[in-house]
């Protein structure tokens, strides 16, 4: 999930540990190098979002998985979203979705959103700007970096690789920011987690948000799955109306 690096993180609790040869600069640009070249992955998510109102809130809990392949980009995942099971699957351009009976597909470019997400943190200096402030230490052969958002940076990057952020109407308040992550031998990142807290702020309108998110990444170039055939059976829509 690469596209992924600085929205998610892993709370590691490590009863030994010693401080390793490189920094976490380094650590993590030989992970950014090496995600360039994963083929395929599985990736296991548990994500809770808190919106807060006006006397009211609510909780969304997603639970799921997916597998995909990199080159070209395809997947099937599965995931438990407000009581109900929704099966996806992306091939040749477009997402299919499955819930609640029912099938449609709509167009989706990956392909782009990938260029995008890595020119940005390759042709800037985000990894040094993000990680500067970062620990690290060592459990075992397994890296565990430690960091805190930096507000700026995300906004700029949220800006350049989200179309829905980029108008600068759209102002995001970041009160919290952990960031963690696990870096193995072969430095693939295999586990991520993160607890963010902000408030999105569009036309005077104000949503505060907590997020807490764990995604753990395995079966890195081994991954192997069956895409669909069914495609005729899905009706296609406009997701922008």
């Amino acid at each position: 999930m690469k596209k992924l690096f600085i929205l998610l993180s892993v709370v590691l609790l490590v009863a030994c540990t010693n401080t390793p040869k490189e920094s976490a600069i380094e650590i993590y640009r030989k992970v950014a190098e090496n995600a360039k070249g994963i083929e395929s992955s599985t990736a296991h998510i548990n994500l809770t979002t808190e919106l807060e109102g006006e006397g009211d809130s609510h909780s969304i809990t997603i639970k799921g998985y997916t597998k995909e392949t990199h080159n070209p980009i395809t997947y099937v995942g599965e995931f438990d979203l407000l009581g109900e099971t929704m099966k996806t699957f992306y091939i040749d351009g477009y997402s299919y979705i499955e819930t609640a009976g029912l099938k449609y597909k709509m167009k989706t470019d990956f392909e782009e959103f990938k260029q995008i997400s890595e020119g940005s943190m390759l042709s800037t200096n985000f990894d040094a700007e993000f990680f500067k402030n970062a620990k690290v230490t060592k459990s075992g052969e397994n890296y565990v970096i430690k960091t805190q958002l930096n507000k700026d940076l995300m906004l700029k990057y949220l800006r350049e690789t989200r179309p829905e952020f980029a108008s600068e109407d759209v102002n995001i308040d970041f009160k919290k920011g952990n960031i963690e992550m696990i870096v193995n031998k072969d430095y693939y990142a295999t586990n991520y987690k993160m607890d963010f807290e902000m408030t999105i702020e569009q036309m005077g309108l104000k949503i505060p948000m907590k997020m807490k998110m764990d995604l753990t990444v395995s079966d890195i170039n081994t991954t192997e799955f069956t895409l669909p055939t069914n495609l005729d059976e899905f009706e296609e829509i406009n997701p922008a109306g």
